[in-house]
């Protein structure tokens, strides 16, 4: 006669999951919460045996997973299908303008303020190779530029001093390493995406 087995499941939880198994005492009945079968229930990898009233079924197992649902932080606690609204990313967080921003007239905010990095970022390798040559080449109002942009721990685009500071590297006399259309993006608040190789 065939080992049977009492397979216990927890009929108080979603899907009620299969809890353990214990060999079934002859001549007896299983419990309410039990199935008594030759084999234990088993379920592939990243799922876990659950009974429906009629069979074994496999159950997505999430348990311990943990991600957001409807933006707030959620860990999975039961089997099943992942949660509605889940998503494995925090949702984006609301804007806090710091000093660094100024608010415009139409709601959005400019950032005014920059660290000496940023202007390096606007300029880019090419232009900074072209600040570099300059000096190398004996370009003194070059150097003092690049001298007063390193020294300083902001730089802001309403500040006269990095107006004058752009101005200059457009000028020939500065090189004319920056375009016109250079120091308008600058003195705009725009930034560009940082190229490979650029360092503070």
């Amino acid at each position: 006669m065939s080992k049977m087995y009492d397979n216990y499941f927890d009929h108080t939880r979603p899907g009620m999951p299969y809890t353990h198994s214990h060999p079934a005492l002859d001549g007896t009945y299983p419990a309410s919460n039990a199935v008594r079968s030759e084999e234990k229930p088993t379920a592939p990898e990243d799922f876990h045996p659950g009974w429906n009233g009629k069979e074994w079924v496999n159950l997505e197992d999430h348990i311990g997973k943990q991600g957001y649902v409807n933006g707030e932080p959620h860990t999975v606690k039961e089997y099943g299908a992942l949660p509605d609204n889940w998503s494995d990313t925090p949702p984006p967080q609301p804007f806090h303008p710091g000093p660094d921003y100024e608010k415009q007239e139409d709601g959005s905010w400019l950032r005014v303020r920059y660290t000496r990095k940023d202007f390096m970022l606007w300029c880019g390798i090419e232009k900074l190779t072209m600040i570099n040559a300059a000096i190398a080449g004996g370009n003194v109002l070059v150097e003092t530029v690049k001298d007063l942009l390193m020294a300083a721990e902001f730089i802001s685009i309403k500040d006269p001093d990095t107006v004058q500071m752009a101005h200059l590297l457009a000028t020939p006399q500065g090189g004319s390493i920056l375009t016109p259309a250079d120091v308008v993006r600058i003195l705009a608040g725009q930034t560009i995406q940082e190229p490979e190789g650029v360092a503070a």
